[in-house]
């Protein structure tokens, strides 16, 4: 009987041990499934490849938020924001613009560099948030330092007769709201016949000009 007893005890054991080894073992391909699940990366999109890492993750509110793209002194450009948990793309950039990207509150805002010769500023900001689960994009034009640069601008400009000095003046004069200036603004592609980059940098400030009126 205490053979028997004993021989129990003994079974008891070895299965206590084996349970111990074998439990963990079968969870952790389970755990390793999950892991990998959760793991942001870039949903399909136009600048990269799906399932590339972000370069940087933001933290707005409970949501993550990732940017995949270039960085060079904090400065990002032709890069894409999307949402962590719904592998949404919230935001795409090309290469020909340069922005700042920070966290303020609950929101995520992208800056919108405007630049000059050495000089730039942030012409507008598109500010990313969820309200009630409700996702909204707004972008604000940055009137106040818009108008100081114009200022700025008018005192320290020398005069110089080349096309972009030209439409960058008469642009900058239109800001300020001087006379007849942004009439002769939309007029200077057909007056000064401006063509390759010229022509980009007229359509370019044609865009601020119309969403500075708007």
């Amino acid at each position: 009987m205490n053979t028997l007893m004993k021989r129990n005890s003994t079974m008891i054991v070895i299965a206590i041990l084996l349970a111990a080894f074998i439990i963990p073992t079968s969870c952790q391909p389970k755990q390793e499934k999950q892991k990998a699940e959760n793991e942001c990366t870039c949903p399909q999109n136009d600048l990269f490849a799906e399932g590339e890492k972000p370069d940087t993750i933001f933290q707005v509110g409970d949501k993550q938020f990732a940017l995949r793209g270039h960085i060079e002194n904090d400065v990002y450009s032709e890069f894409i924001v999307f949402d962590c948990e719904t592998k949404t793309v919230l935001a795409t950039k090309g290469a020909t613009k340069e922005w700042t990207v920070y966290t303020e509150d609950d929101k995520l805002v992208l800056g919108e560099y405007f630049k000059f010769g050495e000089d730039k500023f942030v012409w507008a900001t598109e500010t990313i948030k969820f309200d009630d689960k409700q996702l909204s994009i707004v972008r604000d034009i940055n009137e106040d330092e818009i108008a100081q640069f114009a200022t700025e601008f008018d005192k320290n400009t020398p005069n110089i007769t080349d096309s972009d000095a030209i439409i960058t003046q008469l642009f900058w004069a239109a800001i300020r709201g001087e006379n007849s200036a942004k009439e002769k603004f939309y007029n200077a592609k057909k007056d000064l016949g401006l063509d390759g980059s010229s022509s980009e940098l007229f359509d370019d400030l044609s865009k601020k000009l119309e969403e500075f009126f708007d």
